[in-house]
């Protein structure tokens, strides 16, 4: 049971409901990182280093892509067209490395969660840079 200082039965449960509430979205998700709606606003269900849910805004998802378009872009104006086709050709590869690395885990029972967070790293990079050759 939850405890704190001066909460009411009624202010407990209230909580209580709205894990319940979140851990039936999470169940009815093939997927942790499934992209959910939840109260109209779309987040990512991603799974936290001591395996806990945590929903990232769209806001946060923005920033970091943000982030890796100006690493592209720095690394375009610095090394060149040639050097973001090799880069796309080696995260593509990871990418495809990680999925087969995940069906294995899943099959054994491992652990996921970081091999989930790599290939959406992976997947937000191939979209940076197929938006950046889409404008070149």
């Amino acid at each position: 049971m939850l405890r704190r200082a001066h909460a009411s039965a009624q202010e407990e449960q209230a909580v209580i409901d709205g894990i319940n509430r979140t851990i039936n979205i999470i169940d009815r998700a093939e997927t942790i990182s499934d992209v959910l709606t939840v109260g109209g606003v779309v987040v990512d269900v991603v799974t936290g280093p001591s395996g806990e849910a945590i929903l990232i805004g769209a806001a946060a998802k923005a920033s970091a892509n943000k982030a890796i378009k100006e690493a592209f872009a720095n690394q375009l104006k610095q090394h060149g067209v040639k050097s973001l086709q090799r880069s796309h050709k080696k995260i593509t590869r990871r990418l495809n490395e990680h999925v087969q690395k995940l069906d294995e885990l899943k099959a054994s029972g491992g652990r996921i969660s970081s091999v989930e967070r790599e290939i959406r790293t992976f997947k937000r990079q191939i979209e940076v840079l197929d938006d950046i050759f889409k404008g070149l």
